[in-house]
């Protein structure tokens, strides 16, 4: 048996026997893994706590082979007020949703988690909108899937955009008028500059950023159109937050 020490971020819990819960976390030194939480149903659970989303913890677990169980866990944030604000509440669970879609379990990738941690400080703290923070989370992790954008010149011919910008689903890059197929959906010139713009801003300065909600929107729906095709995975929480 091997004891663990390590941070995570709590992505849900399904009941598991009577009285305990296989809690899905994302943790920064293994990735993301399954674990027991014994007893946690009960009302006087001291770790209770440990089982609910977004909380972000110091946990200790005993890994028996691939099995983990949950033993001790210390609270460093329950992001709670993200449960008081329904907008905030589905743009945080689509945060996890993409990672889940993203990443295998037991992959580690520090960088997505403290890029996580980041977004939801941001949604639950910060004064910004929500799906702005999503818009720029997605875009990030479409680069660490191998998809990079190019905002200067058409993927396809390569010569500088003129008119219209389009987005070929097939191959998940921004292409010319002259180059389009049928795989190809109008990105409307203020989503092409607000995408742009974020792809080169930091999270820690998305307070800089001016864009309307419609075109965030607007942004957000041709983003995630791409992430579907690129993951072959649908987003459940995508009609909440569009």
């Amino acid at each position: 048996m091997e004891e663990l020490k390590l941070q995570a971020i709590v992505l849900g819990s399904l009941d598991y026997k009577e009285k305990d819960k296989i809690v899905t976390l994302f943790t920064l030194e293994q990735g993301i893994i399954k674990a027991v939480l014994k007893g946690v149903k009960s009302e006087k659970a001291k770790l209770k706590f440990a089982k609910e989303p977004f909380c972000f913890l110091n946990v200790i677990l005993n890994k028996t082979g691939e099995f983990y169980t949950i033993i001790n866990a210390d609270l460093l944030d329950s992001f709670f007020d993200l449960t008081k604000d329904f907008k905030k509440y589905y743009s945080a669970f689509s945060l996890f949703e993409i990672v889940q879609a993203s990443l295998m379990q037991n992959e580690p990738n520090p960088l997505v988690f403290i890029h996580l941690l980041k977004a939801l400080k941001l949604i639950c703290y910060d004064n910004i909108s929500s799906s702005l923070v999503l818009l720029k989370f997605t875009l990030g992790m479409l680069k660490v899937l191998g998809y990079r954008f190019n905002f200067k010149t058409c993927s396809s011919c390569h010569m500088p955009y003129v008119n219209k910008r389009y987005l070929n689903l097939e191959t998940g890059a921004f292409i010319c008028g002259s180059c389009i197929t049928s795989f190809c959906v109008l990105v409307p010139l203020s989503s092409f500059h607000l995408l742009e713009l974020l792809y080169q801003t930091e999270m820690e300065r998305l307070h800089t950023v001016k864009a309307n909600e419609a075109t965030i929107k607007e942004a957000l729906s041709l983003v995630f159109k791409n992430f579907e095709t690129r993951t072959e995975k649908v987003l459940k929480t995508k009609k909440e937050v569009l």
